[in-house]
């Protein structure tokens, strides 16, 4: 390893390069595996990274990183003075560790993923690496996961990955109005980590719920009232015509309590 790669100013890194995203699809499934999981992670204590197309850089690469579509690195944090070029990618000598998941996903055309990116997640030891391949562009599988073992990637059976506590998975559905299918994170148990929509259309299932439970016990109280009400009713007026009875017998002369069993 030469000195002059390894000795590269921050300020030479190409942190970035104006290119755009690569579809409208693509932004949408970006924003899906990164907005939701940081909402959910804010609660969890931990500090964390999740981030799009930001890039990942190692002195020995030279000026150029690599940007994954998506990453999540778990016991960092971004710091304060983010403006500052030093601050704005994910550089491993000031991170102390590489990210724990990234993401590629493989849209129009190849590019790279199974080659130079794949190497490049190899050579800082991410733990584990995912590619969502809707379009079939790579091979037949949809989603294929890695995990590093012994210096190398090897196929990954499963989807929770034990060192976050989370997962990935194939799920069905809409998504800002438009339905497809999506690569969404989980939680340890394997359920959908929700968008904030999501998260208000739950809330307010569970308050119509609770409403609906409320309105149902409030109508069964109703209704033992009600049922309490006739039983009253009905016991006034047998015990109005057991007096009037009892006012007829006395009047001809019987006494009434003759007729009660002794």
């Amino acid at each position: 390893m030469s000195k002059r790669l390894t000795n590269i100013p921050i300020p030479d890194y190409i942190t970035e390069d104006n290119e755009p995203v690569d579809s409208l699809f693509t932004e949408k499934q970006q924003r899906l595996l990164t907005q939701p999981l940081y909402s959910y992670l804010l609660n969890s204590g931990r500090k964390f990274i999740v981030c799009s197309n930001i890039g990942i850089f190692k002195p020995s690469w030279g000026r150029y990183g690599i940007a994954p579509d998506v990453m999540l690195s778990m016991d960092v944090s971004i710091p304060h003075k983010g403006w500052k070029k030093k601050y704005r990618s994910y550089f491993m000598e000031k991170m102390g560790k590489p990210p724990d998941v990234v993401i590629e996903i493989v849209s129009i055309s190849p590019g790279g993923e199974l080659g130079e990116k794949k190497e490049k997640y190899l050579d800082i030891n991410v733990p584990y690496y995912v590619i969502f391949d809707p379009l079939h562009q790579l091979s037949k599988e949809t989603l294929s996961f890695y995990q590093l073992q012994s210096g190398q990637y090897v196929p990954y059976i499963g989807y929770i990955f034990p060192l976050v506590g989370l997962g990935l998975k194939l799920w069905e559905g809409v998504f800002e109005g438009q339905f497809d299918q999506w690569l969404r994170w989980v939680d340890a148990e394997s359920n959908i980590i929700p968008t904030s929509d999501e998260r208000i259309d739950e809330e307010k299932q569970r308050a119509e719920k609770a409403e609906s439970a409320i309105a149902e016990q409030t109508a069964k109280a109703e209704a033992e009232r009600q049922r309490a009400n006739e039983e009253k009713l009905r016991a006034e007026a047998e015990k109005q015509r057991a007096d009037q009875m009892e006012a007829i017998l006395r009047q001809m002369g019987i006494d009434p309590n003759s007729f009660k069993p002794k």
